[in-house]
């Protein structure tokens, strides 16, 4: 990836930051605002256009605003992984209003339907052994934007729909005794062609040295770190209560 300024950063960040929070380009004087005229408009200006060159950002029309590349994306979930690998987290399960079930059917549905509560995104769980999947969250998603643009519907209706048949491929991307939590966003998936959605992917343990497979599926124009949190941590609940030594 191309190496970019400190400046850059801070500024490339903060466009992501606001596009997220408004789905709109963003121009530089939007920027100019967001932080607080650290750099003036002139400076802002130029830095865009360096960006843009280098494949962060990109515009619809000579007069908009930017909006940022799926390269810009995975720029910003990098930085948000990593800030979030630095923090330590002491949320416990009843603090979610969660309990763990031992029955892993309802264990596996209630952690979908929690997953749906605190991210908004298209839930989907499955246990390859038993071939059982758990799909949640489609109303939540609905009030996304997005949802009312055609690409955007139609590849996640087609990635509900074929989902039974990405088993193999899915776990052909897993290693074997991973939990590590992915990000993909848009091409970089591994599941096909679905290049208007980012994914969120981790493994779970449960009891009797059972795995189950948890995908938040969403717009690229998301709320990484949310998303990234509320996996972790529920991922990381499961780890603690069912990943033992053997």
């Amino acid at each position: 990836m191309e190496e970019i300024t400190q400046r850059q950063k801070l500024l490339l960040l903060n466009l992501i930051q606001e596009y997220i929070q408004k789905p709109k380009p963003v121009s530089s004087f939007m920027l100019f605002k967001k932080i607080k005229g650290i750099f003036s408009p002139a400076t802002i200006r130029n830095e865009m256009v360096c960006l843009t060159k280098k494949g962060y950002l990109k515009k619809d029309f000579f007069s908009s605003g930017r909006k940022p590349t799926d390269k810009a994306y995975r720029f910003f979930v990098d930085c948000v992984s990593e800030n979030l690998n630095k923090k330590k987290f002491s949320l416990k399960g009843e603090e979610l209003n969660f309990s763990f079930n031992e029955n892993i059917f309802s264990l596996i549905r209630e952690t979908t339907k929690r997953l749906v509560f605190f991210t908004n995104l298209f839930t989907l769980s499955f246990l390859k052994e038993e071939e059982i999947i758990f799909k949640e969250g489609w109303k939540k998603i609905s009030h996304f934007p997005e949802f009312k643009e055609k690409n955007f519907l139609e590849e996640l209706a087609r990635f509900s729909d074929d989902f039974e048949n990405l088993f193999d491929k899915v776990f052909e991307k897993i290693e074997e005794n991973s939990f590590d939590l992915k990000v993909y966003i848009g091409q970089e998936n591994p599941f096909g062609s679905f290049r208007h959605l980012a994914f969120f992917s981790s493994v779970f343990p449960l009891p009797s040295n059972k795995k189950s497979f948890f995908l938040l599926v969403g717009p690229k124009r998301i709320n990484y770190e949310k998303s990234i949190f509320w996996l972790k941590t529920f991922r990381d609940f499961f780890k603690q209560k069912y990943d033992q030594p053997r």
